[in-house]
């Protein structure tokens, strides 16, 4: 038998999985070039000063018990923990939200590819969701926004667990699929 041909569409994927890593670095390095000088602006300030200052005066370093320290009516614990890790650097900060943001292209590209078994819209769909900045700009040119960005892309991750368990029933990845539900809730609802 020859096995050619699936060898072709073997490395025809990998050709569009590269094209889509290539692309989607382009692409958000453009962003990041573009929007990296945007400081904590708008209401990060209590957000990001009002978690240092209050870790400050209570000479701590991290706390754990107020999780609806914002005095909003959320569920927030792991929001309020990752805001107290936040880096003074607020470039690097806005580094590491557009790169999780990229992340969360490649995990799209890999869903489609599940759904759809064509690498072709697997690529359009990673590079419109990269490009479409009108849904996600706020998200990531706002560093405080870090929220939605991590929200979605444990979101679009727990998809790719969740059928990659059907693919496989390998119970690692019904533990990652839900693994990766919980975080994204207890970021941000």
């Amino acid at each position: 038998m020859n096995n050619h041909p699936k060898k072709n569409t073997s490395n025809f994927s990998k050709v569009y999985f590269n094209l889509m890593i290539l692309i989607g670095l382009m692409i958000n390095i453009v962003f990041f070039s573009l929007t990296y000088q945007n400081p904590w602006i708008s209401d990060g300030y209590p957000y990001i000063y009002g978690t240092k200052l209050f870790n400050l005066i209570n000479n701590q370093n991290l706390f754990f018990l107020e999780f609806n320290a914002y005095g909003n009516e959320r569920f927030l614990p792991l929001f309020t923990f990752i805001v107290q890790l936040i880096p003074d650097n607020y470039i690097m900060w806005h580094g590491i939200v557009v790169f999780i943001f990229f992340l969360s292209s490649i995990f799209l590209y890999l869903v489609t590819l599940k759904l759809t078994n064509n690498s072709k819209i697997s690529l359009l769909s990673s590079i419109l969701y990269s490009l479409n900045y009108s849904l996600s700009i706020k998200m990531l040119s706002w560093n405080i926004f870090f929220a939605h960005i991590f929200n979605g892309f444990f979101g679009i991750a727990s998809v790719f667990f969740f059928l990659s368990y059907l693919e496989n029933k390998k119970k690692y990845f019904l533990i990652l699929y839900f693994t990766s539900s919980i975080i994204g809730t207890l970021i941000f609802e």
